[in-house]
C-alpha cells in the first residue's frame, strides 16, 4: 500500500511538472482539493480545480511558481459556475518575488465571462497567488485553466540605440 501511494504521488508530480512546463509554471499549490489543482494546467477545459460551496466558507488560495521570474501583465482564467462580478468580488491577485511576503494585491480589471482576462499594470515577480475570500460566495464553481501572461521581452540588440554601440553584444569588439 505504501508503494502504491508513493507511485501515485510520483505520477501526480510528473503530471503536474509536465503540465506546468507547458504554461511556464513550475509548481502549483492549493489550500483545498490539492489533488485536482494540476488540472488547471493540463490544457483541457473540461477538467479543473473545483471549489465546493462549503470550502468557500473560509479563504482559499492557489499559489503558482513561475519558471522565469519577470513582469506579469495578465492572468487568463477559464472558469465555470461563477460570473465576472462574483469573481471580482471574491478574487485577490498577488504577485511577488518572495512567497513569504505577498504585499498588497494588484488592482486588476476583468474582461470576459467564461474566459476571463485579468489585466493590471506589469508587476515583477516569481510567484502568483490567487486568493478567494471566504464567506462571500455560497455556491460551487471551478477554475478549469489558468495562464500567467508575462510582458514580452524585447530583443536587447533592437532596443540599444545606435549612439551607444558599445552596449550591443551582437557587434564585434572593433565596432563596439
Amino acid at each position: 500500500m505504501k508503494i502504491l501511494k508513493s507511485a501515485m504521488l510520483l505520477v501526480l508530480f510528473a503530471h503536474l511538472t509536465l503540465s506546468a512546463q507547458n504554461k511556464e509554471i513550475v509548481s502549483i499549490l492549493a489550500t483545498t482539493n490539492s489533488n485536482k489543482v494540476s488540472f488547471m494546467l493540463d490544457g483541457n477545459s473540461q477538467t479543473g480545480w473545483n471549489i465546493a460551496a462549503n470550502d468557500l466558507k473560509k479563504d482559499q488560495f492557489i499559489s503558482l511558481t513561475l519558471q522565469n521570474p519577470g513582469d506579469v501583465k495578465q492572468i487568463l482564467l477559464e472558469t465555470g459556475g461563477v460570473t465576472k462580478p462574483e469573481l471580482q468580488q471574491i478574487l485577490r491577485v498577488y504577485i511577488s518575488y518572495d512567497p513569504m511576503n505577498w504585499g498588497e494585491p494588484v488592482l486588476y480589471k476583468i474582461e470576459g465571462e467564461k474566459n476571463q482576462t485579468l489585466s493590471f499594470p506589469p508587476k515583477y515577480g516569481a510567484h502568483v497567488k490567487l486568493e478567494l475570500l471566504g464567506g462571500i460566495l455560497k455556491k460551487e464553481f471551478q477554475i478549469n485553466e489558468v495562464t500567467v501572461v508575462p510582458v514580452e521581452k524585447q530583443n536587447d540588440a533592437v532596443t540599444i540605440s545606435a549612439d551607444r554601440p558599445w552596449l550591443n553584444t551582437n557587434l564585434s569588439i572593433e565596432k563596439r
